[in-house]
């Protein structure tokens, strides 16, 4: 498949395997290249990899959306829980080292 786009007397496309990305995604693409150019042709000194291929509500999305990864902390420091574990479970277990022969 192929999705085309135009820029101020540019025009180019992009030919994807539609088996692996939908219509959608290769516009998204495209998008992504335009912003690229459009920002490198306004201050062509600019190096590209100083140009963030994002808009500001897809970064957001990206960083406080999607990476709201946010959990509560155990009160316990992990030595904490794992002596209070050794202590509700003295016995060894049938699958400990000690028993395996």
């Amino acid at each position: 498949m192929t999705t085309r786009v135009g820029l101020a007397g540019l025009n180019g496309g992009i030919t994807y395997a539609s088996d692996l990305f939908d219509r959608a995604t290769a516009e998204t693409l495209a998008t992504r290249l335009v912003h690229i150019l459009r920002t490198a042709a306004a201050d062509p000194h600019r190096s590209l990899h100083g140009i963030d291929p994002l808009d500001a509500d897809e970064r957001r999305r990206i960083l406080t959306e999607w990476n709201d990864t946010a959990r509560p902390e155990p009160a316990a420091t992990v030595p904490e829980l794992f002596g209070a574990q050794a202590a509700r479970t003295p016995t060894p277990s049938r699958w400990s080292a000690a028993t395996s022969g």
